[in-house]
This record gives C-alpha cells, structure tokens and sequence, in this order.
C-alpha cells in the first residue's frame, strides 16, 4: 500500500507496536487478523501523510582483503542482480499500481496481495460487501487499462493483471 519497500516496513513495525500497545483493548468483535490489518492499514495511511520519501543506501558488499568485494549477504532472493531483473519485470505494475486512486490500490491490495475475502475487505475499509466488489472490479479494469498505456503490451499487460487477481 505504500509502494516503498521501506515505508512499508516502517508500517508493520509502527504496527506491531501499536497492536502490542492494545491488546487489552481488542474486544474479539472482528477476527484477531482483520483487527491487525486495520491497524496496519492505518500505518501505512500515516506512513503515506505523514513522510517524505527518504534516500536509503544498501550496503551490499563488503571489502575483501585483496581489495575485491563480495556480496555481504549470500541469500539468493537479496542478490542485487536478481532483484535488479525482478524489479524490471515488476516495474510496469509497480507504475501503473502507484498513479492509480488509494481507495482502489487498497481493495485490490488487501484482495490480491493479502487474499482477504470481500467481507474483510468491506469491514477494513468501512463499505459494503458489494461496494468492496465494485472497487476491486474497477481496480483490475484500471490496472489493466494503465498497464496497456504504459506500453506493457496487451499480452504482457494480461499476465500481469492476470497475476494480480
């Protein structure tokens, strides 16, 4: 929901406090994981308000002895080269996700990201069942469509928006 890896990290720990800190308070009205999303909802609200983006450096390698680098971390999923290629495939559905309005990139977040059910949906977001249904049928059209205007291609765009759902 906030489109930086950072914020977003910043969201669920900002979140996590805020769930540690109420935890008296959760009533059991709501399963205990849609009260947890409402409230990671609101942080990354707050995250999106709230702050300018930051410029932050990864330090990914280290010096070797002979004055060669390696990688400071051997997991593959963090190899700057592999993220560089995700990145690239993923960089027209970040675009089109980022320009489009925050009422649909929430619905089709909390659908296609977090798999929550329409109910949930309408209950985070204070809406109805059916209105959730609506947001997110716009949401995909929209992705679609930006996706096509991008320049993504029709077959490309389809995958794309295909995976989302």
């Amino acid at each position: 929901m906030t489109g930086d890896e950072h914020d977003a990290r910043d969201a669920v720990q900002e979140a996590y406090l805020r769930a540690y800190r109420a935890i008296r308070r959760f009533r059991g009205d709501a399963a205990f994981s849609t009260w947890l999303h409402r409230i990671t909802a609101n942080c990354s609200s707050t995250v999106l308000r709230l702050r300018r983006r930051r410029a932050y450096q990864d330090i990914e390698m280290l010096g070797r002895a002979d004055g060669s680098a390696e990688p400071a971390d051997q997991h593959p999923e963090r190899d700057p080269e592999a993220t560089s290629c995700r990145r690239a495939e993923l960089e027209p559905l970040v675009h089109a996700l980022a320009s489009m309005p925050l009422r649909l990139r929430s619905v089709l977040v909390l659908r296609d990201v977090y798999d929550l059910p329409h109910e949930a949906i309408a209950s985070e977001l204070g809406i109805s069942k059916g209105a959730a249904k609506v947001r997110l049928h716009r949401a995909r059209e929209q992705l679609r469509a930006r996706l096509d205007a991008q320049g993504a291609g029709t077959a490309q765009a389809g995958e794309i928006a295909h995976d989302v759902s």
